[in-house]
C-alpha cells in the first residue's frame, strides 16, 4: 500500500517541494497527451524518481471524477485507502523540469525537525582555498 509521502531507502535527506505549471504544457495535458489520463480521471498526485539519469514519474490518479468539486466531496467523506489508478513514464531530468516555470526543493538532514522553522542568513563569504 502507498502513501502521498516522499521515502528513500535510508531516508537521510527529508523535505518538501513546491512546483508552478508551466502553460500550456501542464503536467495534466502531458498525460492526456500521452494518454495516460482520461476526461473522466482527476491527477491526485505526481511522484518523481531520479534513476540512473532518468526520471522516472508515477502519476495517482482518481478515476470516475473529472472535477474539481466532485473529488474535494469524495476525500472529505472517504475513510480508508484511496483507491487510485497508478501510470508510470520516464522522462529525462530536462523534459521534467521544462514542466515547471518555478520550482523549489528544500531538503534537510534527517530528524532536525526543521521544516517550516525561519533562519537568518549570512552574506556569502569567499571560501579561502588555501585553508
Amino acid at each position: 500500500m502507498g502513501k502521498f509521502k516522499a521515502y528513500t531507502h535510508y531516508g537521510d535527506w527529508k523535505g518538501t517541494v513546491a512546483a508552478d505549471e508551466a502553460h500550456p504544457e501542464s503536467v495534466h495535458e502531458l498525460l492526456k497527451k500521452m494518454g495516460l489520463i482520461r476526461k473522466d480521471e482527476f491527477l491526485l498526485s505526481v511522484s518523481i524518481s531520479q534513476v540512473d539519469g532518468s526520471v522516472l514519474v508515477s502519476a495517482f490518479v482518481l478515476e470516475g471524477m473529472g472535477e474539481l468539486g466532485q473529488v474535494e466531496e469524495y476525500l472529505e467523506s472517504h475513510m480508508g485507502p484511496i483507491p487510485v489508478r497508478e501510470a508510470r513514464f520516464e522522462m529525462t531530468t530536462a523534459e521534467f523540469f521544462e514542466l515547471f516555470k518555478d520550482f523549489n526543493l528544500v531538503l534537510t538532514w534527517q530528524d532536525l525537525k526543521l521544516e517550516g522553522r525561519e533562519c537568518s542568513v549570512k552574506e556569502q563569504e569567499p571560501i579561502n582555498a588555501q585553508n
